[in-house]
């Protein structure tokens, strides 16, 4: 039994230390190794985020860089993170869109002044006009285009000096710029448990489909973040750790997914569907 006992704690060390994921680049070539120790952590801060200064960043004007992280699974198949980072003090973020019949948020940016864009939360699609119309709290200019859903678990939302992050509570006061979606992958370095627990049966978190983002890191800069290929919400809660950022917000995924940058005439990740609201950056 002792032997038994010895063997197992043994096993169980060595799953722990096994690579979960491989530092790569585009063509899949494995560099570095993640154990499941090292990147499945509940809680995060600035001093463990191992993947912080792995990103290959850009700048695409003063205050704004775009960033390219790619990772590799033990089965080979490629995670490919695109982002956009940007300094609160010279950037604000606004809601892009409206409800109607939707469009690329490479559009929206470019009809609106913006810098860089990325697709809002979720939306329906109205049975009588066809329109496609947001989900959960939604406020772009003071206008309120959509109500709070108790069952969604995170906003984000801003006026003229700051922008913040709220879980399972709405927003103080009435702020003009509000933008609600699920799940709240990370507040205050800590992984949700409807994103740890993959048997809360409330949430399939394991599923792998294409994911927006948006998050703040410790520095208070905001990100975009989305991903072209398969990921899943439990995976791209502990990327976000991992990335440095202090709170992350699920967006829309799947063919919703889409980020741009007017700066450099990027487009990181092509929508395949339009979307009626986007998230705008915007020089203050």
């Amino acid at each position: 039994m002792k032997c038994l006992w010895i063997f197992s704690l043994f096993l169980a060390a060595s799953l722990s230390a096994a690579p979960i994921l491989y530092i790569t680049d585009s063509s899949g070539s494995k560099r570095d190794s993640i154990s499941k120790t090292n990147l499945q952590r509940p809680y995060w801060t600035r001093n463990n985020a191992i993947l912080a200064q792995r990103v290959q960043w850009e700048e695409l004007e003063p205050g704004m860089s775009s960033g390219t992280l790619y990772l590799c699974r033990p089965d080979s198949s490629i995670i490919g993170l695109k982002i956009v980072r940007f300094k609160s003090d010279q950037f604000s973020l606004r809601i892009l869109g409206d409800a109607g019949p939707g469009d690329y948020i490479e559009n929206m940016v470019k009809s609106a002044g913006a810098t860089a864009g990325i697709n809002g939360g979720y939306y329906y699609i109205h049975e009588r006009t066809a329109e496609r119309r947001p989900l959960g709290l939604t406020h772009k200019g003071g206008r309120h285009l959509s109500p709070y859903r108790p069952n969604y678990s995170g906003t984000l939302f801003s006026d003229s000096a700051v922008t913040r992050f709220c879980y399972r509570t709405q927003p103080v006061g009435d702020p003009p710029e509000a933008l609600q979606s699920f799940p709240m992958l990370l507040y205050e370095g800590r992984i949700p448990e409807e994103v740890r627990d993959a048997l809360n049966g409330k949430l399939d978190i394991l599923a792998r489909h294409r994911r927006s983002a948006v998050g703040e890191d410790w520095e208070g800069r905001f990100c975009l973040i989305a991903a072209g290929r398969g990921l899943s919400f439990q995976e791209m809660g502990f990327l976000a750790g991992a990335l440095g950022l202090r709170h992350c917000l699920a967006l829309d995924g799947g063919s919703s997914t889409q980020l741009c940058a007017r700066s450099g005439n990027l487009t990181l990740v092509p929508g395949l569907d339009k979307v009626p609201i986007g998230l705008g950056v915007f020089r203050k």
